[in-house]
């Protein structure tokens, strides 16, 4: 090797990689305030708590998951680990498994026992869906919204926690803020492959899409054969719906430009305009407006609250604040909180 090959610089890539590295440990390094975390927590808790009450209030509990010979309506091929330790699929496994899922999701919106509440009722219902797995796609968002309070301390304010330890509901203590940002990126992919699954004429071609879903039985609340009077309207929402979802990944763009600074505090022209315009509000609102007419005009379930519930992780805590100061009266309530 010569004198030139051992003072050379190191090769681009490395130093790219370099400063990639840099930034992912910084970015799993980061803390903020728990409010965001701890509104995920309250919400998720929420959701369960109604999905478990809907099906006692139906009286379909025995439907869904008792054996065929105690009532039942499925053959069941094999069931999960946590039902067949237990005894099988019978009234009183059954009847345990939503008591412990309703104590332990309880005990998650209060905030006491935040980690373990959590796993506790994320197992429950993971063994419920086992033995029946014909449910909405909210199944699958609850089960990772508890993962996330498993993994994050969502209970650090907001929290019987907080009032034991320090004689106060809020708590000014810290959390890492990757699980927040998983909660984004869960949204991103939920909305982005929703979009991506709809490339069809009905949503891109001639934009009936929304309009035949309002007919569709299953989905109707009441009778909407009135919604032909306003089919063009139908059609701009059906339009504006799949580009909302196919580009809901702008959001983590505009998070980063808005939550990062170029090297040497640099700002490039495309970081100033998204500082400029935060395009996670108006996608937020949008979002908003549209589950709240999905759960007004069709029967989905809980879809509304365990989508709600990712919510509160689009903005830090920081942000929030400075959004709800902006409403009237928001300013009283950001310093209370």
């Amino acid at each position: 090797m010569t004198g030139d090959d051992a003072t050379r610089e190191p090769p681009r890539k490395a130093g790219r990689l370099r400063r990639l590295w840099s930034w992912w440990i910084a970015l799993l390094g980061r803390e903020e305030s728990g409010e965001s975390l701890a509104a995920m927590r309250i919400l998720v808790a929420l959701t369960v708590l109604i999905m478990v009450v809907t099906m006692v209030r139906q009286d379909i509990v025995g439907v869904l998951y008792y054996a065929p010979e105690q009532g039942g309506y499925l053959q069941f091929s094999e069931l999960p680990w946590l039902v067949q330790t237990l005894g099988g699929a019978t009234p009183q496994v059954v009847w345990g498994l939503l008591i412990t899922t309703s104590v332990a999701a309880l005990a998650l919106g209060l905030g006491i026992g935040g980690r373990a509440a959590a796993l506790i009722a994320g197992q429950c219902l993971l063994a419920l869906r086992g033995i029946n797995s014909f449910q909405g796609s909210y199944g699958a968002l609850v089960g990772n919204a508890l993962w996330l309070c498993v993994l994050a301390p969502c209970d650090l304010t907001w929290s019987l926690r907080a009032r034991l330890r320090e004689g106060s509901w809020v708590s000014a203590r810290t959390a890492p803020c990757w699980p927040r940002l998983l909660g984004v990126v869960q949204l991103v992919i939920l909305y982005t492959w929703t979009g991506l699954a709809k490339i069809s004429a009905a949503w891109i071609g001639d934009f009936s899409a929304l309009y035949y879903i309002l007919q569709d039985p299953n989905w109707q609340r009441a009778d909407m054969s009135r919604a032909a009077y306003v089919y063009p309207l139908t059609q701009v929402l059906s339009a504006l719906v799949w580009v909302w979802e196919a580009s809901f990944g702008l959001i983590l763009v505009s998070a980063y430009f808005r939550e990062t600074t170029d090297n040497a505090g640099k700002k490039s022209r495309l970081r100033a305009l998204f500082q400029r315009v935060d395009l996670r509000v108006p996608y937020m609102l949008f979002g908003v407006a549209t589950h709240a007419a999905i759960a007004t005009l069709m029967v989905v379930g809980p879809f509304f609250w365990a989508t709600m519930a990712f919510y509160p992780c689009l903005f830090s805590p920081a942000r929030w604040r400075e959004l709800l100061a902006r409403l009237p009266g928001g300013r009283r309530l950001t310093t209370r909180t």
